[in-house]
């Protein structure tokens, strides 16, 4: 279903294509909720060389108080087009 989705975006060469790209990917490989994922910040997000990402939501449905919770996001260097590091990267 993310390649079918993924294969309607605007090419991953263009601003919009990578950042729909980044977003498609990275909220399926982390099972974001759309208000997560939507309320990350570039800071939020930190690179873990050679593992993949690790993002802090600061709020979330389950987390009402908003004591923060980090969340792994494990990369898939085998298929770059749906590995979260690399989407991200680009």
């Amino acid at each position: 279903m993310l390649r079918r989705l993924l294969d309607t975006r605007p090419p991953a060469t263009t601003p919009l294509g990578a950042r729909d790209r980044a977003l498609l990917v990275l909220g399926t490989g982390a099972v974001l909720r759309r208000s997560e994922l939507v309320g990350l910040l570039w800071g939020d997000v930190t690179v873990v060389p050679g593992k993949g990402l690790r993002l802090l939501l600061r709020r979330s449905q389950t987390d009402q108080r908003g004591a923060g919770q980090e969340v792994a996001v494990w990369a898939k260097p085998a298929e770059p087009a749906l590995c979260p590091l690399a989407v991200y990267l680009a």
